[in-house]
Formats: C-alpha cells, structure tokens, sequence
C-alpha cells in the first residue's frame, strides 16, 4: 500500500475515531475483559458465543472452550467442551442410530426435550424422554420433518413460555445450503409453534410465516420480485410476561413481541437502529437489571435498551471503519450474556474489511466495571512485535486490557499528568505498511481519539508538565516534533542532532532535553544531549556524553539529567545549570532504559545485553548499590508513582518485570504482547475525574 493511500485511510479513521469514541457512545463502565491474541476470530463462520452456567462465564472460540476469571480477568483454557457443561450431559442416546445428531434442550412437564437431526435428513425432528437421570432412556418422537414442511430446517429456539412449550424454526429455504443474503432461494419465513402439553399432534403454529414482513427487491435480471424477509432466527428471551423473537435477513431482521395469545398476539418491536431495507441482525437478547438488552450484530454494532415501551442505545458503535470496538470492522455484536451481576458482549471482527482495525481480534466488554479507580495506577506496556498496548494494573499486576492495533511497532510511551491520556509512539520501520505516527488513547475508555503523523521512525516521546505539549523524537528524520494537545497538531518541528532517541521535559516545563545516538558512526556527528528551549522550540546547548546515548532521565527536583550511553556501557550524570558533565557511573552491557526514582536518591539503568541486569544508582555516592537480574533484552523502566515499584519491559521475554525498590527483589512477571518495548514514562495515575 503507497503512503498517499495509508494517508487516505488514516484521514478516514480519523473522522470515525472523533465521531465514535465519545463517552455517549462507549459508557465509561464498559471495560474490554480479554487479552489480545487470545481470541483470534479471522473469519466470521464461527463467532465468539458466550454462555453462563450458574455464576461462571465462558466464551465458546474457534480453539475451544475458556472460562473467565471476574477477579484476575483471565481466560482459562477448558479441557471440556461446552457440550460438557449441559445439565443433560449424561442423556442416553443409545436409541437414535449411528450419525444422528441429538441436542437435548430442555425439561418441559417433567420430560426431557432434544432436537434431532437424522443423518441424511435436510429438516429435523423434535423427540423426547421421561427417563433422564436413567442408565437406560426410551426417547419418542412428538415432532415430524420440521412440523411438516420441509423448509424448515432447522430449529432456532425451544423454550417455555406461558406453560407452554414453544419452537421457533429456522432456515427456512428452499435449499438449506444457500447463502444467508441468497434471495433465489427463499421460502415463506421463519414459524413459530406452541403447545400446552408437548404431545404429539398438541402443536400449533402461531405466526403467519415469517411474521408475514415482505420487501420488494430486483433479481439479477432487473425483475421485481416480492419475498418475505425473515428467513432466520437470530435471538430470543422472556422479559415482563412477554416473548420476544429477533430475526437476521440481509433484507432488514426485525424484533417482535408475542402475548401468547396465538396469531393476534404479535407486536413489531423492531428499533429503529435495525437497517430496514439492508443487512441487519437482532443477534442476541438478555434481561439485565430489568431491562431487555438487544445486540445488533453486523453492521451496526448497537447494543439497545428496552423497557417494554421504548427503545434508548445503551452503546452506539456507528457505521466507521475504525475507531468503535463494536463497528463494523468487528462484524458487531457476537452475543451478550449476564453473569455475576455484570452484562457482557462478545464481537466478532468482519473478514470482509480490507483494512486492519483497531480492535483486530474478536473481544469481550464487561459492564459495569469501574475500570479506572481514582486511587490506582497503570503500566501502559508497548508491543512492538503486536502493535499492541497491555495495561496492567500496578495494584495487582494483572493485565486489565489489551489495545490491539496502536500503529506499526510501538515504543516511546507516554502518560499524561492528569492520567486521562496516552501517547504512543509508532515506527514505521519497514516503510512499508504503515505511517509514523503518534496515537492518542483515552484511558477511561481504552479507546483511541486521534492520530497524528510525525517525523520519520517516532521513538521517544515525552509530555509537558502541564499537559499541553507532547515532543516527539523522530529517529529518522533527525527533529523533534512538538505537538500541541488541544488540536493534536504539529505546531513545530525542531532540527535536531543524529538520530535522536530519549527525550524529557524538566519539571519547570522550559527545558526539553534529549539524546543523540550517532548510530551509524557518521564523522559528521557526535554524540550529545540537546536542550531545547520550549518558548521558542530552539536548541539552546548541547552537551557530549558517552558513545550512543539512548535513554534520559531528570530528577524531580530538575537539576540533574541521567543518560545511558548504550555504546560505553555508562551512565553520564549531567548538572542542567551548567549543562555540563559532572559524573560517568559504569553500569551493565548496553544500557538504554533509565529513570529517576520519585525521591530522587536512586537512579534504575536497564541493560540490553547479557547478563540482562538493571544496575542502581546511589544518587549521593554516584555508585551500583545493587544489581538486579531480570529478563531477556529488557528495554525501559519507570517507577509508579509512589516509587515502590519499579516495571522493567523485557523485549526478548515478553514480560514485564515487577521489583520492589525496597529489596531489589523482583516480585511478579507479568505476561503482555511480543516484545514488550515500553520506555518513557509508560506508568500513570488513572484519569481524574
């Protein structure tokens, strides 16, 4: 793809992102509850379906079966399959022949209920048994070939309603191998049949085939043809005395209501979010907090609220191509569950989407979850090899969320000081697939609101005390790009010194420091730390340190900067009143992480290559006082802001390395993307209200 064309899509993106991101689009307490990678829907043959039994949730995927974990949001790995899960698990099915499919259902007068498909058979039959529980049970059949009709083939819903056992078809075409969107093949619609005893010959249908909802379309001739739109089942649940039935069709899937008073007793329900005349899918149904809560699936992506009288959207994803987590690009709403007192909504990304969204696996979203307590922290961890954000919560050190696209290998990251935003730096290394940009994350939502294309190869990134200004080092290009955070726009961009890499701003927001790294040994070049004043976005000093400097760090109190010279396995120590050397402490093999502990007494230096070690500082003595072993190629650290913690990414690990700063012990891994590349000032308060 050429560069003008990724323009073209991120400009889109752009309109989608700021019209679909807005607190009355994604509520504050929806909160995304699967990793990334873990849910990996390529196509959309098998979506994501989730189903409770008792308090558990479990989430049906192409790989098997997982259930969550509500307090460490993990999905573990079933060894079982859902099948397994049914109270009915233990049916005898000894009496239907080999290759018949029996799916037993549910009790209905004491007697259990199981669709069955004959092998063969193009329609199905509805048989039951008073012997459940018995080693031995004699089953019977009450239901014939699809109440009779060959086009129905094949059950949608069975369930009990008004003392009454009630079938909804499905499929109902004249070949059941055509396509859902194939109108040359449609039948008469979806029937619903009751019976108040489940016997056979007690049945009734009480429907007019397909709710008799027809629509005028043009066959590939030109020629009008007439044909009644609900060929599918798509949903179904009781709510306040009533029941209610949602179809799919590629010509406008409906919502309808039945008394269960028989063929008067039906009302067009349908919202008005449902396309009418297009595809539209009324894809799963759950009472929550007494409320019906409706999942549209693809294309709208809708999640809407019912009361019995009125329809409200309780999550509007619109119609983008990036940006929502439930728009099109994830083929909408999977389906909805309830379990544990909280609503949950499975998506599914569209396959027919030329384009990688955002939100590029099939997800989960919890509500309510207060996902951003006012008390707590976060690690925002790059994934340079995903091109994804994990979020860990410093609390607990356990992911939380996982952003999935940010942009092409992200690095430089950067929280700001009121802990509502997130600024990820993403490199365009290839060339290729992708621009050099910077994302702009909502962190009260996980979701993106903008971004912003910089200079060449992004690498570090920092924000201003007052959180107006974001600088940017651009690699690449050898400049600094200064941002101005109320209109996301590069208001400047500043000739710097050969490939520039860490950068920060001194607490007194006037002075940005940053490294120049003369990796490919240009005689033209030396290697420096650049200050810029930020008044006028000019260079003001430069400083020579030791051979590759790459990360930088400032005291709190802005007097000194700490630099790691990746090149001369040093850490200079510079005096900013002077901007001049006063310290080269010797460390690890490689050091490019580096940052200041809150009090100021220790300094952290991550040291890339063997034995992967972070060394301390003494900020009195300018001496090691301790050594910590963590994991392979670690790459940045930053402390939280307590300083009792100090996170460590490990870019050839894929984990994050937790150690308390009062022992130097690491105390927990935490598992996040391929490549885990953080550096900067990655951790941040949650948003301030």
């Amino acid at each position: 793809m050429d560069r003008s064309m990724v323009l073209v899509l991120l400009s889109l993106a752009l309109l989608t992102l700021s019209a679909g991101t807005s607190k009355a689009d994604i509520p504050d307490n929806w909160t995304r509850v699967d990793h990334e990678g873990l849910f990996k829907q390529t196509d959309i043959q098998e979506p994501l379906k989730l189903s409770v039994f008792g308090s558990d949730l479990y989430a049906q995927a192409e790989d098997g079966l997982y259930k969550f974990n509500n307090s460490s949001f993990d999905w573990e790995k079933q060894t079982i399959s859902l099948n397994d899960l049914s109270p009915f698990k233990s049916a005898d099915f000894s009496q239907f022949p080999n290759g018949t499919d029996v799916k037993p259902i549910l009790i209905f007068n004491g007697q259990l209920y199981a669709v069955v498909y004959p092998q063969g058979s193009t329609t199905f039959e509805i048989w039951r048994s008073p012997d459940f529980g018995k080693t031995k049970m004699t089953w019977k059949k009450v239901v014939s070939d699809g109440f009779g009709n060959p086009l129905n083939h094949k059950l949608g819903l069975m369930t009990e309603y008004n003392k009454k056992l009630v079938v909804v078809t499905t499929n109902t075409r004249t070949d059941p191998d055509a396509s859902f969107g194939d109108s040359s093949y449609y039948g008469p619609g979806i029937q619903v049949w009751e019976s108040p005893s489940g016997d056979a010959g007690s049945w009734y249908q009480v429907n007019k085939d397909g709710f008799g909802t027809e629509t005028t379309i043009f066959d590939w001739y030109g020629k009008e043809k007439i044909i009644r739109i609900n060929q599918d089942f798509g949903s179904g649940t009781v709510y306040d005395g009533n029941l209610y039935i949602g179809t799919l069709s590629h010509y406008g899937g409906q919502v309808w209501r039945y008394n269960g008073t028989g063929l008067n007793g039906w009302k067009d329900v349908t919202p008005d979010t449902m396309i009418g005349n297009g595809p539209s899918r009324a894809k799963s149904m759950v009472v929550y907090n007494d409320s019906l809560y409706l999942g549209e699936g693809f294309p709208t992506g809708n999640i809407g609220k019912y009361d019995g009288a009125n329809w409200e959207i309780a999550v509007s994803a619109g119609q983008g191509l990036f940006g929502h987590p439930f728009a099109v690009t994830n083929g909408g709403i999977s389906s909805l569950a309830v379990a544990g007192g909280k609503l949950y909504a499975s998506t599914l990304r569209n396959p027919l989407s030329p384009y990688d969204p955002p939100y590029k696996f099939a997800q989960v979203w919890g509500y309510p979850y207060p996902y951003q307590n006012l008390s707590a922290t976060y690690a925002y961890i790059a994934n340079a090899g995903s091109s994804t954000v994990s979020v860990i919560d410093t609390a607990t050190d356990n992911v939380t969320a996982t952003l999935s696209y940010v942009g092409s290998n992200p690095n430089g990251v950067a929280v700001s000081p009121d802990g509502k935003k997130l600024y990820v730096a993403n490199s365009d290394w290839d060339n290729i697939s992708a621009i050099d940009t910077v994302s702009v994350i909502d962190t009260a939502t996980n979701t993106f609101t903008d971004m912003i294309e910089v200079g060449q190869w992004p690498w570090g990134i920092a924000v201003a005390p007052d959180g107006k200004t974001v600088y940017v080092t651009n690699d690449g290009s050898d400049t600094v790009s200064v941002i101005n955070t109320s209109n996301y726009t590069v208001t400047a961009t500043v000739p710097v010194g050969i490939n520039p890499r860490g950068i920060v701003v001194t607490p007194d927001g006037k002075t940005v420091y940053l490294t120049n790294s003369d990796w490919w040994d240009s005689i033209f070049a030396i290697d420096t730390v650049f200050a810029i004043d930020t008044a006028t976005n000019t260079v003001i000093a430069n400083v020579s340190v030791g051979n590759n400097p790459w990360g930088i760090a400032v005291s709190p109190d802005g007097t000194k900067l700490y630099v790691a010279n990746y090149g001369s396995n040093t850490t200079s120590v510079i005096d900013t009143a002077t901007n001049s050397v006063t310290a080269t402490v010797p460390v690890g093999w490689g050091p490019v992480g580096v940052a200041v502990t809150p009090d100021g007494k220790k300094v952290y230096v991550v040291n890339y290559h063997y034995p992967y070690t972070v060394s301390i500082i003494d900020t009195a003595t300018n001496s090691i006082t301790a050594t910590v072993n963590v994991g392979k190629f670690p790459h940045g650290v930053a402390f939280t802001p307590d300083g009792k913690k100090a996170y460590v990414t490990s870019d050839g690990s894929d984990k994050v390395y937790v150690i308390d700063t009062a022992t130097n012990n690491v105390t927990a891994t935490v598992n996040t993307g391929f490549r885990s590349m953080s550096w900067g000032q990655f951790i941040g308060p949650a948003p301030k209200q």
